[in-house]
């Protein structure tokens, strides 16, 4: 398990390009939080892009 902190918060950040398949954006908490918000036109869309998200912004 890594216990250490980033060197900076992350910073809010639009995380899709278009709104085709949906939206997202990572919103930084206090502390080494950051909140990821999507919203697509069904579920599959929406399991999709948060599963991009996690894999490509989160996972370090």
């Amino acid at each position: 398990m890594e216990t250490g902190f980033a060197p900076a918060p992350p910073t809010f950040q639009a995380l899709t390009k278009t709104s085709q398949d949906g939206l997202a954006v990572l919103t930084p908490l206090a502390g080494p939080a950051a909140l990821v918000t999507a919203i697509a036109s069904d579920g599959l869309r929406l399991r999709h892009l948060l599963n991009t998200t996690h894999s490509t912004h989160l996972s370090r």
